[in-house]
């Protein structure tokens, strides 16, 4: 018997949001794994043209160094203390279209350096399919994707909420909202999580839009990660409700996505910290690796610092 139009509804509709969900992951994975091909192609590139830059200045350093007599010796010691061998110096040279040849403790210098543009060094990007715009842009200008470092979230404990996740996050949390999978945490902060006394939340939130994530979870009981930039706004409202600020002794280096070359993944320039909504939040290891700034906060006078 062919079932009935009705029956044939209730079946799909039961089953219609779990199939184009999956569909839905499958199509941003894919995008996902496109876009990794492309980093990993513009990486690929950046490297050939840092080795490109390197035998450059190298083979014009080299001119400058003798090439015979008892000062011979002073280009292998120059190179010495850069790390670098004899070897992978000429090697460099020579992938940049010069030729040094010392066997013997003699050789010849490169008398002529090709221009930027004949050494690839000032190659512009590839286009796209309308030959106007690059293929993928720079991958080190989206930050927002960057992970907090493992020594942080090894040192942090665990959470109740993480809604600023990805699949590369280290960060231990109950839940996690992931972009990849469709969730925006800024979106999805409900009064669920609003829970001051119980649900403890770490947001690391992408440092182009700052504010809205302290206005989002400004009641939770959060912990914050964020450059310490006292010139803010978000900061005059994040410190009127945090108990603790914890300053990292050491500069924080955020993981980078894949295919950022690991030259990149440098320092930060500027201090970073750690805002806790309860001081008894902090773990004995993340005191450990940080500055302790106390905060009293004053009715009357709205805040007041203490050190």
């Amino acid at each position: 018997m062919k079932p009935i139009p009705a029956i044939v509804e209730s079946v799909a509709a039961r089953h219609a949001a779990a199939v184009d969900q999956a569909l839905l992951r499958i199509r941003e994975a894919e995008q996902h794994a496109e876009q990794a091909d492309r980093r990993a192609q513009s990486a690929h590139e950046a490297v050939r043209v840092r080795r490109l830059e390197l035998g450059r200045v190298l083979a014009e350093a080299r001119k400058d160094f003798p090439t015979s007599g008892r000062n011979a010796k002073a280009w292998t010691d120059f190179l010495a203390v850069r790390r670098l061998t004899l070897e992978q110096a000429q090697d460099a040279m020579k992938y940049a279209g010069f030729v040094d040849d010392l066997t013997g403790g003699s050789g010849n210098p490169p008398a002529k350096l090709p221009t930027r543009e004949e050494a690839g060094l000032d190659a512009k990007p590839p286009a796209g399919p309308d030959n106007t715009q690059p293929v993928e842009p720079d991958p080190e200008i989206d930050r927002d994707t960057w992970c907090t470092p493992k020594w942080i979230t090894d040192a942090i404990g665990e959470f109740d909420l993480d809604p600023c996740s990805n699949a590369r996050s280290t960060v231990k949390a109950i839940y996690a909202y992931q972009l990849e999978r469709g969730e925006d945490g800024l979106k999805l902060g409900t009064s669920k999580w609003m829970d001051g006394t119980s649900t403890r939340v770490f947001v690391n939130p992408p440092y182009s839009a700052v504010a809205p994530w302290v206005a989002a979870y400004r009641h939770a009981r959060f912990v914050f990660l964020l450059k310490l930039d006292t010139s803010t706004r978000w900061f005059a409202e994040l410190f009127a409700r945090t108990e603790l600020i914890l300053i990292p002794r050491k500069r924080v280096s955020f993981d980078p996505p894949p295919g950022v070359p690991l030259e990149r993944a440098i320092a930060q320039q500027f201090p970073h910290a750690l805002f806790y909504a309860r001081g008894e939040d902090a773990t004995p290891e993340i005191r450990a690796l940080c500055w302790a700034w106390r905060v009293e906060h004053d009715t009357t006078t709205d805040t007041k610092e203490t050190a």
